[in-house]
Formats: structure tokens, C-alpha cells, sequence
């Protein structure tokens, strides 16, 4: 009985490492922007969590691929799996899921709420100093404060952005965090240089462009944004893809 049970545990502490190794995989995929190749990846590590009953490392999971599911579109996979996901004490899981509902609360025009959740995903992702997502959690904040004409509220969580995102070695947070300070400063800052090689990158440039063109009222201000639709579309990041083909309308 007692190898049976050494034998359970050994399979169970395999498939949680298995799932770990997923869904490490799945954030490369996602950070190079092969969202289709992220989802696979990810379904994958739920798939062996929920065999382990690993529950801390699947409801980060959970968070993650909710995430994944805002960003591809599926509202509706994004709120089961937040149920699913439930609440945590440990503050990076907490703070994990508390982004993806406020990343959720945002594609379903819940500003007021997305701006509530990201501070406190922040507030419990600096707690764990796990500081490329914290700086994460304030671009949401600024993004959903930006859409509430909210400016000077959401440049001070750009700059925040900005402050946790200079500490980490990967460029992307530091990349974004400035791009978000120049569209929020109406330009006034130098234009960062788009990249071309990170799609996530590229895209929150072209944002940045068609929202400076929408404040100042440059005729056909609506080009830029659907252009972004078409670029955002074909990249899978759908619902950023219906926000610039909401907001073209807006401006047409």
C-alpha cells in the first residue's frame, strides 16, 4: 500500500512538473506572439494540473490561459476559467488572477471595475516582487482609465509601469511602459522606435499612433485604427482587434 502510494505521488509530482514545463512554454509562446501555438501549449499544462491536483499551480494556470483567452477573443472560456480559478492568499496568484479579470472586465467595456482589479493585482504583485507582471497590471489600469478620458490618472499608471518594468532584464514591459507614456502624453515625449521583431510591441505602437490621431482630430482618423483591426486580426489578437474597429467607427 505504502508504494502504491509512493508511486501515485512520484506520477502526480511528474505531471505537476510536466505542467509546469507547459505552461512556461505556453508564456514564450505568447510573449513571441504565436497565440494559436500558446493556446495548445497551455491547454496542455491545465490538462496535466488537473490530473496532479496541483490546485496553486492551476489556478495560476487558469489565470494565464484566461488571459490568452481575453486576448484571443473568447469572453466566454476567459470567465469560466476565471470561476474556475477562484481566489488565493499567496499574492502572485492572487495578483495573476486578479489581472486577467480585470483584463476581461476591459474587453467587456468595464472600465471602472478593470481599473479596480488591476490596482489590486499591482498592489498584490508587488507583494511577490514579481514585477513584469505588476508592471502589466498598471498598463491595464491606465489602458481602462485612458478609455474613462481619465489622462492625467492614467499617465501616473504608465509611469508606474515604467518603474517596475526598468527592473527586469526582459525589454518587452520597458518597451511597452514607454509607448503607453508617449501616447498618454499626447506625444509630447520622443515616439519610441516600434519593433518589429515582437508583434505585441508592434501592435501597441500602431495603438498608440491611431489614439494620438484620434485627440487631435487629423482627418481620417479612422485610417490608423483600421488598419490596427486588419494588423491585430490577422495576428489573433481579436479583441484588440474589435476595440480599433469600434473605435474607427467612433471617429468615421
Amino acid at each position: 500500500m505504502i508504494s502504491s502510494a509512493n508511486e501515485a505521488a512520484q506520477r502526480a509530482g511528474a505531471q505537476e512538473d510536466l505542467g509546469e514545463l507547459f505552461r512556461l512554454s505556453a508564456a514564450v509562446a505568447r510573449a513571441r506572439g504565436e497565440l494559436g501555438r500558446a493556446r495548445e501549449l497551455i491547454d496542455q499544462a491545465l490538462k496535466e494540473l488537473r490530473s496532479a491536483q496541483s490546485r496553486l499551480l492551476l489556478a495560476f494556470s487558469l489565470a494565464e490561459s484566461s488571459s490568452l483567452a481575453t486576448a484571443m477573443g473568447d469572453l466566454a472560456r476567459a470567465e469560466r476559467e476565471l470561476a474556475e480559478a477562484g481566489s488565493d492568499v499567496v499574492p502572485e496568484t492572487e495578483g495573476t488572477v486578479r489581472l486577467a479579470r480585470a483584463e476581461l472586465d476591459s474587453a467587456q467595456g468595464r472600465f471602472a471595475d478593470s481599473v479596480t482589479e488591476a490596482r489590486w493585482a499591482a498592489e498584490s504583485l508587488d507583494k511577490a516582487h514579481a514585477d513584469t507582471v505588476s508592471a502589466r497590471a498598471f498598463l491595464v489600469a491606465a489602458d481602462a482609465l485612458e478609455m474613462q478620458s481619465q489622462t492625467g490618472d492614467a499617465l501616473a499608471a504608465c509611469r508606474k509601469s515604467e518603474t517596475r518594468a526598468a527592473r527586469v532584464p526582459n525589454p518587452v514591459p520597458l518597451a511597452l511602459a514607454r509607448i503607453c507614456e508617449w501616447r498618454l502624453s499626447a506625444g509630447q515625449q520622443k515616439e519610441p522606435l516600434p519593433d518589429a521583431k515582437n508583434p505585441e510591441v508592434g501592435l501597441a505602437h500602431a495603438y498608440g499612433r491611431a489614439m494620438l490621431a484620434r485627440r487631435s482630430g487629423t482627418v481620417d482618423a479612422g485610417r490608423p485604427f483600421d488598419a490596427l483591426a486588419q494588423a491585430a486580426e490577422a495576428r489573433g489578437y481579436i479583441t484588440l482587434a474589435r476595440r480599433a474597429s469600434a473605435l474607427a467607427q467612433a471617429v468615421k
